[in-house]
């Protein structure tokens, strides 16, 4: 499921569950089958190196799908620079291509050439494909154990899409409580458990423990700091009874600073 909505959302490629299936002439794997491939063994293509790739079947495959995705994506980069953009072509592929069109260029800025094109997006594919598709589990998993929430939510988008039609763009900001339960489930299972930091300059932090005694700690410049994402996001300083599975915490006002899914992303 992740695999198709970075594939529409990344890439502007719609694929269903049956569709997809046949490989176009040309190719080896399918648009599917290659992108799912490389998404899940990333880190061979890191830490394996390319004269070992045909070692085993699995890294035969691993390089076959690199192979392939690349094919794709260079064939996709020709044809959209050889067609007009679309109103429909809304995508993070087509985005990065009208962002690199010399017209929409600044006066100092470097054109990007395909294989960095390539890179970009794949690192976007790659940054959204394991956070989506553990982030999408733990919802579904939630909702599952809180059938009353599960029925709030489908009460919620039966009031928003009355018909049964599919949301668009423009429904988003009318589905708040899929948005809150989206984001509950970020808070509870943070795809970011920690974010590295290092001390610019020396300073202190003002902290207060559990007994509510206040104390201070020295910071001194060039030191490692780890900022621990569960512990914030669990923190009941912050949030009530933070261990529940609150949805509705996200309907009115909360702490934005104590919300770090993502690093310091602001929602």
């Amino acid at each position: 499921m992740a695999s198709f909505v970075i594939g529409a959302a990344g890439f502007g490629r719609h694929i269903s569950w049956k569709d997809d299936a046949v490989i176009p002439p040309g190719h080896q794997l399918t648009f599917k089958d290659a992108l799912l491939t490389t998404s899940h063994d990333v880190f061979i293509k890191l830490l394996v190196p390319s004269w070992a790739m045909g070692f085993t079947k699995r890294f035969r495959r691993a390089r076959l799908a690199f192979d392939e995705l690349q094919r794709y994506l260079t064939e996709m980069i020709q044809e959209r620079k050889g067609s007009q953009l679309k109103e429909e072509d809304d995508d993070l592929f087509t985005g990065l291509l009208s962002a690199n069109n010399d017209d929409n260029l600044l006066k100092d800025e470097v054109k990007l050439n395909d294989s960095e094109l390539f890179g970009n997006i794949f690192m976007l594919m790659v940054a959204g494909h394991e956070t989506t598709g553990h982030s999408l589990a733990f919802a579904f998993a939630l909702l599952a154990l809180y059938p009353d929430k599960q029925e709030a939510l489908y009460q919620h988008i039966k009031r928003v899409l009355p018909d049964g039609r599919i949301p668009t763009y423009d429904d988003m900001p009318s589905l708040s409580y899929s948005s809150a339960v989206y984001n509950e489930t970020l808070r509870m299972f943070p795809p970011v458990h920690s974010v590295p930091k290092l001390s610019a300059e020396n300073t202190t932090f003002t902290i207060t423990d559990l007994n509510g005694t206040k104390r201070i700690v020295s910071v001194p410049q060039g030191i490692a700091l780890t900022l621990a994402v569960p512990a914030l996001h669990y923190n009941p300083k912050y949030w009530e009874d933070p261990h529940t599975f609150k949805p509705e915490r996200f309907l009115g006002d909360w702490n934005r600073d104590a919300f770090l899914p993502f690093s310091g992303e602001r929602v």
